[in-house]
């Protein structure tokens, strides 16, 4: 049996330290300055918020990983999984909104203050419900904890 952690989930944490730090600095710098409180930074806000639960995720998915997963049990296995793929969808989920903004502003045709508040926290709101339901859906009930022979191995159940 493996004990303790390798070195390359170590220089992973660390990784993950920086990206968390950044996005806290990132988030802060939004929250204090006053000329950042607009529609577009709120995105940018939503996108650092997402890659700071990233960095925490991957960093508890690391720290309870290798002899520690056969430890877990089916729900906080699950839970360790779901973290990681809310926190990665919802990123993924917010370029795609910055993306849907941007082009609707240019379709618009105003080059500043082209976003409203509603449409922004609209589709904020959108990507962390969406990110929410993939991420449980395992939790839920869909998984293969009573069938596992008719089910693929593309992800271990203990890895």
């Amino acid at each position: 049996k493996e004990h303790g952690l390798r070195l390359t989930s170590v220089v992973f944490i660390l990784i993950c330290c920086g990206i968390i730090l950044e996005n806290v600095f990132v988030l802060l710098t939004i929250w204090r300055t006053k000329k950042f409180h607009r529609p577009m930074y709120y995105f940018i806000g939503n996108l650092a918020l997402s890659d700071l639960l990233a960095g925490v995720a991957y960093t508890a998915n690391l720290l309870l990983s290798g002899a520690t997963t056969y430890k877990l049990t089916p729900a906080q296995w699950f839970l360790r999984e779901g973290s990681m793929f809310v926190a990665l969808s919802a990123s993924v989920f917010s370029l795609l909104a910055i993306a849907i903004e941007r082009y609707i502003t240019m379709l618009k045709m105003k080059l500043h203050n082209g976003s409203n508040s509603s449409r922004s926290f609209l589709l904020i709101s959108g990507c962390w419900v969406v990110s929410l339901a993939l991420g449980g859906l395992p939790i839920m009930g869909w998984n293969c904890l009573g069938a596992l022979a008719g089910c693929s191995t593309v992800l271990p159940l203990y890895h």
